[in-house]
C-alpha cells in the first residue's frame, strides 16, 4: 500500500500501516493542532507546502513538519480521526488503528513495515532483525502485555545498561538472560503503546556520567546541619557528642553551619518560585528540611547529615580530589537521603529539586514520597536514564553500583545504620535519640505523616 507522497516526494504516503490497540496519542494530536494553528512558529512548513491551511493536504503537511522535528518516532492513531483512508473505512473495523508516518523517516519506515507482528499473541517470543539490533540500540516496539521477550543475535553482559528514550512517564525493568532480553513495565500492570527503543551502554562509556560531572568543581568544604535551635553542640547526649560534634571536630577545615527553622524557611523562599513556596510554607518542618537540603547542596555544595547520625570517620578517609558526589545506599533498598555530599550545581540534585516541586504541584503531600522516594527516582533517572521503583530487583542494584564504581567522580557505600555507615563504623554505643528528641520537644516525622495509601502514588 505504497504511493508517492505529493508533499515530501517520498515513495510512500502518510497513511500506510494498520495496527491494533495503540495508545497515548493525545499529546501528538495536540502538537499537530499547534502546528496547524500556529504555523509561523514552524519554518520548515515553508518547504512542505507553505503556511496557509485553508487549502488541502493539511494532515500531510502537518505530519511532514512534525516528523522532521521527531525523526525517530512512529505514530499510531485511529484512522477515522485523520480520515486518511476516507472512502475505504468499510475495510477496517472500529478497533483498527492506522499508523501515520511522514517526512524524513523513509528507509526507517520501510524496514519497520517488514517487521509487522501479531500484537495479540501474548506468549510470542520476538526476534530482532539486523536493522533492529545494533551496537547501541535494540528496538523493543510496543506490547499488549506487561512483559515482552526478544531473542537477540548475540549475548550481552549482565551489567549492560539500558536507557529507554521516550516522553511518557512509563517505567521499565529489564533482564538479559543468555541471548534473550525481557522488558517489563513496572509503573502499571499493562502493556504499552509506544514504539519503545532501548539504548545500550556498557561500563566503558558509563552512560556518559563522567562527561556530565567532569566540569563540576571540587566538593565545597561546607557542612550543613538543620535543627530547630542552634545551641545544641554542648548538650550532654551521646547522639550529639558522637554525632555532629565529632563530625565538626574531625573536619576542622570545613565551615560548619547549623540552620534553625527560620533559616530553613528563608532559604527555601529565596530559592523557589512564589507559587511553589505557597505549596510548602504551611507544611511540617521535616518536609521543608527535605527540600532545603536538596537546595542547599545544589546551590552551595558540601555535606549534609541528619542530626541523629553518628560520626567517627574524617572526610579525608572518604573522598579524594576527583570526587564530585558521594551516594551512600541504605541497605539494598535505595540511596540514603539523610546524608548527602556533592559539588554544587550537580544535575542529580537539580533533578531531585524539580521532581519534588512537580510532585508537590500534582498534590502529593506524603513525606516519604517527597523525600527518600523522590531522591531515589532522581538519582536513577540520571544514572540509568529511567526512573525505577524503590525496592527494585538486585539486577538494578548491580547496574547502579557498576555505574558508580566505573565513574571516577562518584563513590558509594552500602550503609547499615546506625553503626555501619559512610561516616561511622564502630562500637554499638548507647544511642539516646528518643531522649534527645523528647528534650527538644520534637516528634519523629512519622507521627505527623498519616499512613494514607491514597497519598502514596510512588509506593512505600
Amino acid at each position: 500500500m505504497m504511493s508517492k507522497d505529493p508533499v515530501i516526494n517520498k515513495p510512500f504516503n502518510t497513511g500506510v500501516i494498520v495496527f491494533k490497540n495503540n495508545k497515548k496519542t493525545l499529546n501528538t494530536f495536540e502538537k499537530f493542532l499547534e502546528i496547524r494553528d500556529t504555523p509561523l512558529k514552524y519554518p520548515s512548513l515553508k518547504k512542505h507546502g507553505g503556511f496557509d491551511f485553508k487549502n488541502g493536504l493539511q494532515d500531510t503537511r502537518v505530519m511532514a513538519c512534525y516528523f522532521e522535528i521527531n525523526k525517530t518516532k512512529l505514530l499510531s492513531i485511529p484512522h477515522k480521526v485523520l480520515q486518511s483512508f476516507y472512502g475505504m473505512s468499510n475495510f477496517y473495523s472500529s478497533g483498527d488503528f492506522c499508523g501515520h508516518v511522514a517526512g524524513p523517516q523513509n528507509d526507517k519506515l520501510i524496514n519497520y513495515l517488514n517487521e509487522l507482528i501479531n500484537l495479540n499473541d501474548n506468549n510470542k517470543e520476538y526476534s530482532t532483525k539486523d536493522n533492529e539490533e545494533s551496537n547501541n540500540f535494540i528496538r523493543i516496539g510496543n506490547s499488549e502485555t506487561n512483559s515482552k521477550t526478544i531473542r537477540l543475535y548475540k549475548r550481552y553482559p549482565r551489567d549492560t545498561i539500558i536507557t529507554f528514550k521516550h516522553r511518557y512517564e512509563d517505567t521499565f525493568d529489564y533482564k538479559f538472560e543468555d541471548n534473550k532480553l525481557t522488558i517489563t513495565r513496572t509503573d502499571k500492570n499493562s502493556g504499552w503503546g509506544q514504539d519503545l527503543v532501548a539504548y545500550l551502554s556498557f561500563s566503558s562509556d558509563n552512560l556518559n556520567i563522567n562527561s556530565i560531572l567532569k566540569d563540576l568543581g571540587p566538593i565545597e568544604k561546607k557542612i550543613h546541619i538543620s535543627w530547630k535551635t542552634k545551641d545544641i553542640l554542648d548538650l550532654d547526649f551521646t547522639i550529639i557528642k558522637y554525632g555532629i560534634k565529632q563530625l565538626k571536630d574531625l573536619n576542622p577545615e570545613y565551615i560548619f553551619e547549623i540552620s534553625d527553622n527560620n533559616d530553613v524557611e528563608k532559604f527555601i523562599k529565596n530559592h523557589i518560585s512564589n507559587d511553589d513556596y505557597d505549596l510548602i510554607k504551611d507544611r511540617n518542618i521535616v518536609e521543608k528540611v527535605d527540600l532545603w537540603r536538596l537546595l542547599k547542596i545544589y546551590h552551595e555544595g558540601g555535606f549534609y547529615m541528619d542530626i541523629d547520625r553518628l560520626c567517627n570517620i574524617s572526610f579525608k578517609d572518604i573522598i579524594n580530589s576527583e570526587h564530585k558526589c558521594i551516594l551512600p545506599m541504605h541497605h539494598d533498598i535505595d540511596f540514603s537521603q539523610d546524608i548527602m555530599m556533592s559539588s554544587s550545581k550537580n544535575i542529580i540534585f537539580k533533578e531531585a529539586i524539580g521532581l519534588n516541586l512537580k510532585r508537590r504541584r500534582d498534590g502529593c503531600t506524603d513525606i516519604l514520597s517527597l523525600g527518600p522516594i523522590t531522591y531515589f527516582h532522581a538519582i536513577t533517572k540520571i544514572l540509568l536514564g529511567n526512573q525505577i521503583p524503590r525496592y527494585s530487583s538486585k539486577d538494578y542494584l548491580i547496574k547502579l553500583r557498576s555505574i558508580i564504581s566505573n565513574c571516577k567522580y562518584l563513590s558509594t557505600f552500602r550503609e547499615v545504620p546506625p553503626y555501619n555507615t559512610l561516616v561511622y563504623r564502630g562500637p554499638h554505643i548507647s544511642f539516646d535519640k528518643a531522649e534527645f528528641y523528647e528534650y527538644c520537644d520534637v516528634n519523629h516525622w512519622t507521627k505527623n505523616n498519616p499512613n494514607n495509601p491514597d497519598n502514596k502514588p510512588y509506593g512505600n
